[in-house]
């Protein structure tokens, strides 16, 4: 069959020729801020500057230290951390990042929880975005800015902080950058038991996208699969549920308290461990974007669609997420709300189950000053403030009557005081020592 082409007007003609060069144009600067695989050859504008150091870094109680302090426009396009505890954070050591000479930081939490080491436990996982290894903390993170970067740690903890650390930031100068609106903002929560159901994994207003959470869950009864919550997004004001289920959230299904471990580019669940579980999740080909406001939300449902109650279990969240300027994000708690043990009512906690019954030694202090404390057997919680616990002989352990252990401790620097919690069937989110 012969048609005839109709005639194309020179108007539709300019309109597609615009479409065109403005599409090629996108996926060029697209191209030239992310730099996939593919697109490594590619020669962009732009200059690679390094901050880095290794050397003793030293954060008294209430203090701070600068990291490092960009000038702009720019991106940080790589950020690593170690110190010479090998991956035991001190889990008073907070990260704060300032974008434009704002008097707030954009990023604000326990510096191992930004990488995912929630509670200071590190586990190695290989993700696009954030990874540990061994005792390397990496960001991938693009960070970009128009005026300043600051990056700080502060101790808001109970002692002064002193390590050898190594660290490095790298950042992408680039006028491209002085329009640029974006900034990267991350928030640390935890509800500890969650209340109603629902744990809040991020609540912000303004323009922007969320991109990803780790999230750690301490299960009251770790026999009890804790994942049949759905993760619920309020998007501009409206609901919308995202996935019937924890584990399809975070990259598996059909799951149970034996949830086997995984680690990939965009998911992964890192740790199943006497209850303990650490997930994380990045919306990398789909973030979630708003244009007025976001709330994130995931229940704690041990039966689809019944909420916990009296057997809610322990959240802790680390959210990320990019808007238009920067603003304010969620206060981060008190050092010791942050290291509360697991259900222990706001009490610090040293945990001892897997200690009992060992062949070596349990628990001491440098001065084994006497302190008694009882732990009613088999229950596996005993609170107190003493600090940097080490090892005692089993003979100076004794026994009353078979049914409560008392401990012989010290309690460094002449600091008494005994704050004995609930007794739990296990160990949860402890803070550990040094």
């Amino acid at each position: 069959m012969n048609v005839s082409a109709a005639p194309i007007s020179t108007r539709r003609i300019s309109f597609i020729l615009t479409l065109m060069v403005v599409g090629l144009f996108s996926a060029w600067r697209q191209s030239a801020n992310s730099q996939p695989a593919s697109e490594l050859y590619r020669i962009t504008a732009g200059v690679t500057r390094s901050q880095m150091n290794f050397h003793q870094v030293e954060v008294a109680k209430g203090q701070e230290h600068v990291l490092a302090d960009f000038k702009g426009p720019g991106k940080v396009t790589y950020f690593y951390i170690t110190d010479d505890t090998v991956g035991k954070w001190y889990p008073g050591l907070v990260l704060k990042v300032y974008w434009d000479e704002k008097p707030y930081p954009c990023i604000q939490m326990p510096l191992a929880d930004f990488f995912g080491a929630i509670a200071g436990k590190a586990v190695d996982y290989p993700s696009a975005l954030l990874q540990i290894n061994h005792a390397c903390f990496m960001s991938y993170l693009p960070m970009p800015f128009s005026k300043r970067a600051r990056f700080v740690l502060a101790n808001d903890g109970d002692r002064d902080y002193s390590q050898k650390v190594a660290y490095g930031i790298d950042v992408e100068e680039n006028a491209t950058y002085t329009k640029e609106q974006s900034r990267l903002h991350c928030e640390w929560r935890r509800s500890n038991p969650v209340t109603n159901g629902l744990h809040t994994i991020l609540a912000t207003q303004g323009r922007g996208q969320y991109v990803g959470s780790i999230l750690q869950t301490v299960s009251k009864s770790p026999g009890v699969w804790f994942g049949e919550g759905d993760t619920i997004f309020h998007l501009d004001g409206k609901a919308v549920d995202h996935t019937p289920g924890t584990e399809d959230e975070y990259g598996s299904c059909w799951e149970d308290p034996h949830w086997r471990t995984f680690a990939s580019p965009y998911c992964g669940h890192v740790l199943n461990e006497n209850g303990v579980n650490r997930m994380y999740r990045w919306y990398v080909a789909n973030p979630v974007r708003f244009q007025r406001s976001l709330k994130v939300e995931i229940q704690n449902q041990h039966n689809n669609g019944t909420p916990t109650t009296s057997d809610a279990d322990d959240y802790t969240s680390v959210a990320f997420w990019y808007l238009e300027g920067p603003h304010e994000v969620y206060p981060l708690p008190a050092f010791k709300d942050r290291t509360a043990s697991s259900f222990s009512g706001g009490k610090q906690a040293v945990g001892l189950c897997g200690l009992i019954g060992g062949s070596n030694a349990l628990l001491s202090a440098p001065n084994k000053k006497p302190l008694s404390l009882t732990l009613p057997l088999p229950d596996c919680i005993i609170a107190s403030r003493a600090e940097n616990l080490q090892a005692l002989r089993r003979d100076e352990i004794n026994h009353a009557e078979g049914k409560e252990l008392a401990l012989a401790a010290g309690v460094p620097g002449g600091r008494a005081g005994v704050f004995l919690a609930k007794p739990n069937p296990r160990p949860s989110t402890v803070a550990p020592t040094d």
